[in-house]
């Protein structure tokens, strides 16, 4: 099950939930104020281009930067 990212329209809490992907986004509770009304965000994922093709060991520089 993928880990999806929220933001709640009450409250503006952003959290984090795991899911089904058949699960329907309208019934995630937020942890803060318990309303269920959150919207999917889109989660960037971080990489470091200079990795070595086995995964292991690290390049020079830092994550790539977004936006």
């Amino acid at each position: 099950m993928p880990i999806y990212e929220y933001e709640c329209r009450n409250c503006g809490e952003i959290y984090d939930a795991l899911r089904n992907l058949h699960d329907d986004d309208r019934e995630v509770e937020c942890p803060r104020c318990g309303e269920k009304d959150s919207w999917r965000r889109i989660s960037l994922t971080v990489s470091d281009a200079n990795k070595s093709p086995g995964g292991c060991g690290g390049g020079r520089r830092g994550p790539m930067r977004f936006g």
